[in-house]
This record gives C-alpha cells, sequence and structure tokens, in this order.
C-alpha cells in the first residue's frame, strides 16, 4: 500500500485487529448523513488499514449499489462474505448467528449480495445466496424475501406470490411483491 514501507506513518501506529470505533462511527457518520464522497474515501483507507475490516466492504458495497455500479457492489459484497466468515468463532451455532456481532458482516454481506445479484439478472446465483442464507444462518424470513422479488423478475408469479404471503405479516413491503404476483395470476 501507499505507507507499507515506512514505519512511522499513522498507520503503523493505529494498526491492531480492529478498527478503532471513533474511526468506525466517524465514517459511518458520512455515510448516514449522504456524504458517500467522503464515506467512500474513509471506508477505503480503513479497509486497506485493516485487512479483517468485512463492514467496509459492506458500506463500499452500498456505496456502490446507490451509485448504480452493480459490479463493484457484487465484488465488494462477496468480499464481505468472504472476510466475514473468517471472523467466525471457531465453534458456532446457526441460532446464535444473529446474536453473535462476529456473524453479521457474513450476514449482511449474503443478504446484500442476494440484493445485487437479483438487481445483476444473475438469478441462479441470487438463489443459491438465499439457500445459503437460509441453510447456513437459518434465516428463512431474509431467504424468502429475496426469493420472492427474483420470482418476481422470473415472472414466477405463484412462487413470488406464496414467499410473499409467508412473509407480509412481519414485512408490510412484502405485501408490494405479492400484490404484483398475484395480480399478474387474476387474483387480488
Amino acid at each position: 500500500g501507499w505507507n507499507a514501507s515506512d514505519r512511522f506513518y499513522w498507520r503503523f501506529e493505529l494498526l491492531g485487529h480492529h478498527v478503532p470505533p471513533e474511526v468506525e462511527e466517524l465514517a459511518e457518520g458520512y455515510f448516514d448523513s449522504g456524504d458517500l464522497a467522503m464515506a467512500k474515501a474513509a471506508f477505503r483507507l480503513l479497509i486497506e488499514c485493516f485487512d479483517d475490516y468485512a463492514e467496509g466492504h459492506n458500506y463500499l458495497g452500498l456505496i456502490a449499489l446507490h451509485e448504480d455500479d452493480l459490479e463493484e457492489a457484487e465484488g465488494r459484497f462477496r468480499r464481505t462474505v468472504e472476510v466475514g466468515r473468517r471472523l467466525f468463532p471457531a465453534r458456532i451455532s446457526k441460532r446464535t448467528y444473529g446474536s453473535d456481532h462476529k456473524t453479521r458482516p457474513y450476514i449482511r454481506g449474503l443478504k446484500n449480495l442476494a440484493l445485487t445479484l437479483n438487481r445483476r439478472a444473475k438469478y441462479e446465483e441470487a438463489f443459491d445466496v438465499c439457500r445459503r442464507l437460509e441453510e447456513q444462518c437459518g434465516d428463512r424470513d431474509a431467504a424468502d424475501a429475496h426469493r420472492g422479488t427474483i420470482h418476481l423478475n422470473l415472472g414466477r408469479w405463484e412462487e413470488a406470490a406464496a414467499a410473499a404471503l409467508r412473509l407480509h405479516g412481519l414485512f408490510p413491503s412484502e405485501s408490494f411483491v405479492a400484490a404484483f404476483a398475484l395480480r399478474e395470476l387474476g387474483r387480488s
């Protein structure tokens, strides 16, 4: 990297295993306020300085999605999944995935990857990511939410309606997916 050869740069003074929380909050603040140029610069710097910062790749993927750069977003979310998987504890139960902070980047990466693959019309790959969400992470709800929109894009109205109707009581937005699919089937 740009400062790898000189130990007196600040990178080496801060280098540890984790991003300092105040630095992460600063970068997230740029993202939350909509200053995506500053957020992008901050997260790029953080992932260069901290090899295991999966959330940095996730944020860069979200920025790329916002900029409609789907190829970049896909690459960032794949990297989030890869780095996030390495952060897992040695032994972990599926039922604790959602509550263990170390698994969250992996799960977020999978969810965002499914969304991006669907937008890129890579439907079979998106279905595979949904399978991983359900089988590896025990998150059937997120998997079915993504499956519903994938089925909708493929014109598989029955499958889209079934997935969305299972979830519409939990997530009101799924009612839209169900409504679109049912309308195509001539039902309301």
